[in-house]
């Protein structure tokens, strides 16, 4: 008999606001342990590591599915009344697990005519053994969640569906609505536009929705208001004698269902979250910014400074400093510390030549708009720490903002931790399993497709400049385009998308594009993406997590055709991206049209590595395609290597680091 997750609801057992307290006690040595011990119970537990082995639980189910069918509509209410119930009182035991799946398969037909395929069933059983399972795109992740979402919440665990953005916050929310209805259960959705009380509200439902950063920061401001830092017996004791009045937002974290798990758990994880306030604006400083900036322009690379783009930083030589002090001498304090005087201008030389308008940032409104460079997204409200934001704002004559102080911090792979029970699902984790394992102790559950994959994958080609690529690209688009097939045309970087979009204009084809610009339209134009003719130029990762249907003409004319033009971080990105292709047993095709003038190449590889590259092409056209896909590779691994480092290196560091922050409290 396999085992489930416990219960996680509030009470006296785990206290009013359930989580796990012993997180702190966690480092390197304790989180390996407890992966290495965790991967042997799943050894042990084989009815959930393998699709093969679930049947005799599929035959359960579609046997509690006939006996459902043969009830009159009040024995079915009944049913369903009593296997709630039941639910309630036992938690999660087999046999009601059982009774709620095929429940939940009556009200998928009755309530969206979808019969559960059973490899949906599979992740939904997966996931409420607290795994994290590798689902195709396509293959119906949506429901999948609500299923398990919703066999949790019977038993009054809090549960949490967690997402990328709002949009998909809400639209799922909105879609499953009546899923959950079925079982009497509330589900809302939660977001930055809703006041506190609104907040409230909302996390009282049995199921909520909402993006990782909007439940971070509740939770942050709920352990500033209610002292989270305390010991778990006292934390229970105040509560039951009402010895702390504060009303916090949320009702705990229970249990957590993850969706798009790798890009919440793994992309968002390189950067903690800061809650800060603001704080009295300071003329000073922003005189000093200025001036920083004005220094640092007159600068010269190699001779005063070192740009370190690989780590993004900079560092000054023996003769800039030399040269800094003479210039900053006249001014006085704060210019005659060298520490004050050093960062200053290192702060200036960074945000000079290391952040890039439509890569890193965009203007609008008169305001700095940062982009989260792993999803092409903007990211509201976010900013630049350590005066860097204000720098940005006087680089661009924007109106600068006021400053804030950071109040609460919390690294993203310590939250995630301190829910009772977390689990997870997305189309792409193969690559990052080890890093799940080892942070989260999650196991990975690969799910077999529904249907056959139809994709046809062309080999990639890497030219030796952007011209070459460009006009090789622009002939395959004509071409396509004649027929009606729907292309997806996908870059890395807003710049890059707007100037091929300008290209394509500039050749009278008309197409839509999609960035960080137009994020507000963002599912509706990437939904259209598979009418035939249509073409739509976008960031690689817009519109995930939004179905891109394919018109029944396009499918004859061999479904979406994806073109990747940029090289990405990781394959995982390139497997996102072509995941648009080809869902549900659809056609469809993708390539990737690379050239080592990439940025990233560039970059990342020392200028002998490119040359060499570059002269076998020259010499060896055809030939030499292997040698560049390799090197364009390898730069991934680094790339990849030096990001699970750069996101474990924070994890464990971050105590220290928060404690040189400051922050009043213990968020953990």
């Amino acid at each position: 008999m396999s085992t489930f997750l416990s219960t996680a609801r509030p009470g006296m057992t785990l206290g009013e606001h359930p989580q796990r307290l012993d997180v702190q006690a966690l480092t390197g040595f304790d989180l390996r342990a407890k992966s290495l011990l965790g991967s042997l119970t799943n050894r042990l537990n084989k009815r959930i590591t393998s699709f093969d082995l679930f049947g005799e639980v599929l035959n359960e189910i579609d046997i509690e599915y006939a006996r459902l069918q043969q009830l009159t509509a009040s024995q079915l209410l009944a049913a369903k009344n009593d296997t709630a119930c039941q639910t309630r009182l036992l938690g999660l035991q087999h046999q009601l697990v059982v009774q709620c799946f095929a429940h939940l398969k009556i009200a998928s037909r009755e309530l969206f005519s979808l019969e559960l395929h059973p490899e949906q069933l599979f992740a939904a059983w997966s996931m409420l053994h607290g795994c994290i399972t590798e689902m195709q795109t396509g293959e119906g992740k949506t429901l999948t969640a609500a299923l398990a979402a919703s066999t949790m919440a019977l038993t009054g665990t809090p549960v949490h569906v967690i997402t990328v953005n709002d949009y998909l916050a809400e639209r799922d929310a909105e879609q499953q609505g009546s899923l959950y209805r079925y079982f009497d259960l509330r589900c809302r959705c939660v977001n930055g536009a809703m006041n506190d009380d609104d907040k409230r509200h909302a996390y009282k439902a049995d199921v909520v929705y909402g993006t990782n950063k909007q439940i971070v920061f509740d939770y942050l401001r709920d352990s500033i208001t209610l002292d989270y830092q305390r010991s778990n017996l006292i934390s229970r004791y105040s509560s039951l004698m009402a010895l702390n009045t504060a009303v916090p937002i949320m009702r705990g974290l229970g249990y957590a269902v993850v969706d798009e798990a790798d890009s919440v758990l793994i992309d968002d994880a390189r950067v903690p979250l800061i809650l800060a306030q603001s704080c009295e604006r300071d003329a000073a400083q922003e005189t000093q910014a200025a001036v920083a900036l004005s220094i640092a322009s007159t600068l010269k690379e190699h001779t005063d400074y070192r740009l370190h783009t690989e780590i993004r930083t900079v560092s000054l030589t023996d003769k800039g400093a030399a040269t800094i002090e003479g210039v900053t001498k006249p001014l006085g304090k704060p210019w005659n510390i060298d520490r004050v005087r050093y960062e200053l201008i290192r702060q200036a030389l960074c945000v000079l030549h290391l952040f890039e308008k439509d890569r890193h940032y965009l203007i609008i409104d008169d305001k700095i708009e940062l982009i989260d460079e792993s999803t092409g997204r903007i990211m509201p409200d976010r900013k630049l720490q350590h005066g860097l934001h204000r720098m940005l704002e006087l680089k661009e004559k924007c109106t600068v903002t006021t400053a804030t102080d950071a109040i609460a911090g919390l690294s993203f792979q310590r939250f995630f931790q301190l829910y009772c029970h977390l689990s997870g699902m997305s189309g792409t984790l193969k690559e990052v399993n080890s890093e799940l394992n080892q942070v989260y102790g999650l196991k990975m559950i690969s799910v077999p497709a529904h249907k056959a994959c139809k994709r046809k994958t062309l080999d990639s080609r890497v030219f030796t400049d952007r011209e070459s690529q460009l006009a090789y690209a622009l002939a395959d688009i004509n071409k396509r385009h004649a027929t009606g097939q729907p292309l997806l045309l996908a870059t890395r970087s807003v710049a890059f998308s707007e100037s091929l979009s300008d290209l394509l204009t500039g050749h009278n084809i008309k197409h839509k594009l999609l960035n960080a610009r137009q994020d507000a339209a963002e599912a509706e134009t990437i939904a259209e993406a598979g009418q035939t003719g249509a073409i739509t130029v976008a960031t690689n990762m817009a519109g995930r997590g939004t179905d891109i249907t394919l018109q029944y003409s396009a499918k004859k004319i061999g479904g979406l055709h994806v073109i990747n033009f940029e090289v990405n971080d990781s394959t995982r990105v390139d497997r996102q991206l072509y995941g648009r292709a080809a869902r549900q047993g659809d056609p469809g095709s993708c390539q990737a049209l690379l050239t080592m003038q990439d940025n990233l190449l560039e970059r990342e590889l020392p200028e002998w590595a490119i040359r060499y590259t570059l002269n076998a092409m020259n010499k060896w056209p055809d030939k030499s395609q292997f040698v560049a896909r390799t090197v364009i590779r390898l730069t991934q691994m680094k790339i990849e290597h030096k990001d699970a480092q750069q996101r474990l290196t924070a994890f464990y560091k971050w105590p220290c680091q928060k404690r040189k922050l400051g922050f009043s409290g213990d968020t953990e």
